[in-house]
């Protein structure tokens, strides 16, 4: 069976990223009107970026796209790395011999990894990956600026690939494919709807919901949110496409409880990340102690946090502390002791303090030196005369842990009667959406108005 032929229009979202990829492609469509005019095609391209962004998709477009040939490098185990070399070679000679044309790599960081040529890999898969990359540069420097071939090579690791695969002559080119933005996912939403006849759900709806998912996961949602309609002779709504987010998100099925149902400390731990994240600035998202794996339940307040990422204040990180530790925080108030679980949340607020710390928030001497090129001797220089700089970094990171804390169990007391009316619906439901626990909060606060 012939492979469906992907072209640009198959792709949503990432304008920029296409606009560069219309470039190269003008470039091959049009190969000897560039050549004549002196022009020479760029001899590599790198797409880098997360799993399921749409990379492989996209070296495939730009093939289709400018009707040249595409030459594949099939993936060999490296107990046949012999024969993956051989057929690395007869790639490019099959390319040359078809011109303009592209070769395609796919995963390249498994291929030639740095790590490897390090020497962190023994034995014969590192000998195999020295030679590997000695071959591909060999063959890539064989390539006549002007003989019309394109190397195109993706990697989910771009710092695992050796700088001298990527310097100008080589893969000179490259385009860096982040998570999809808001817009990007209400594209791409929109475009596997519409290709299903899908009406009656907005894309934005889909797009709020489904932040940090890629490209390949909001395709696969859509594609069981259809399955499970059929199944079950259900109309495809925005509430059955909700309630298959977490199977997405968390890559696992999902699991009964049993008859007992949720634990009151699991409610609460969940409760409280909600009550949290309300009290700091009204934000109203989804809530859920259904088990999917290992996974007991979680908190989503579905706002576009990827795109926001990089302009997000120190304010805004350290409040996010803050909500992290809010489920343990729910279950002090609520139940008057803490449980076991918590390590993903502690996890968060460390890697956000971390972060602050890198931005230069509390000063640079809070920088550890160890996570930036800065060297040992220019901090040694800012340390306190009978004060070590670690012990300043660990009493700063643990006066934030402390003090986010104590704001955390102080807004989770303060909408503690709120919890405790989502307790009961959230229990019996298993879940609550954004739509859902608007309502609820919205009758809290009309009969507290009401009572005063």
């Amino acid at each position: 069976m012939n492979e469906m032929i992907t072209r640009l229009s198959d792709i949503a979202g990432y304008a920029e990223e296409k606009e560069e990829a219309i470039k190269l492609i003008d470039i091959l469509k049009h190969y000897d009107l560039y050549k004549a005019k002196g022009a020479s095609i760029p001899k590599g391209l790198l797409l880098s970026g997360k799993p399921g962004v749409g990379k492989t998709m996209f070296a495939k477009a730009i093939a289709a796209e400018a009707g040249v040939p595409l030459f594949e490098f099939e993936s060999i185990e490296s107990e046949n790395g012999e024969e993956a070399i051989k057929s690395l070679k007869s790639l490019f000679a099959k390319a040359k011999k078809n011109t303009p044309s592209i070769i395609f790599i796919d995963e390249l960081d498994e291929l030639v990894s740095k790590d490897s040529l390090a020497g962190l890999d023994d034995g014969f898969e590192s000998d195999y990956t020295r030679r590997a990359l000695k071959t591909l540069l060999t063959e890539i420097d064989g390539v006549s600026s002007s003989d019309g071939i394109m190397v195109i090579a993706t990697t989910n690791q771009k710092n695992r690939i050796p700088s001298a695969l990527i310097r100008s002559g080589r893969l000179e080119k490259q385009i860096t494919f982040a998570s999809p933005s808001l817009e990007d996912r209400e594209a791409i939403a929109k475009l596997y709807l519409d290709k299903a006849n899908v009406s009656g759900i907005d894309p934005k709806s889909v797009a709020l919901k489904t932040d940090g998912l890629s490209c390949a996961d909001i395709k696969s949602l859509v594609n069981m949110a259809i399955i499970e309609s059929v199944r079950t002779g259900k109309e495809l709504s925005m509430a059955m496409l909700s309630s298959l987010i977490p199977a997405i998100r968390f890559g696992e099925i999902k699991k009964n409880r049993g008859e007992d149902g949720p634990s009151d400390s699991l409610l609460y731990h969940e409760i409280g990340h909600f009550l949290v994240q309300y009290g700091l600035n009204g934000e109203i998202g989804s809530l859920s102690v259904e088990r999917y794996g290992d996974i007991e339940g979680h908190f989503n307040h579905e706002e576009d946090e990827g795109s926001r990422s990089k302009s997000m204040s120190i304010d805004e990180l350290l409040d996010s502390v803050a909500v992290s530790l809010g489920g343990i925080a729910g279950e002090e108030v609520f139940l008057g002791k803490r449980f076991v679980g918590a390590e993903d949340d502690l996890g968060k607020a460390c890697k956000a303090i971390l972060s602050a710390f890198r931005s230069g928030a509390f000063g640079f001497r809070f920088i550890p030196y160890y996570e930036t090129g800065l060297g040992r001797s220019f901090m040694t220089s800012l340390e306190v005369p009978g004060h070590s700089r670690d012990d300043m970094i660990d009493e700063k990171y643990h006066a934030i842990l402390d003090e986010k804390y104590a704001l955390a169990k102080s807004l989770v007391e303060k909408w503690a009667d709120l919890g405790r009316k989502i307790h009961p619906v959230l229990k019996d439901r298993g879940s609550l959406s954004k739509e859902e626990l608007e309502v609820i909060v919205s009758d809290y606060n009309t009969l507290k108005k009401g009572g005063n």
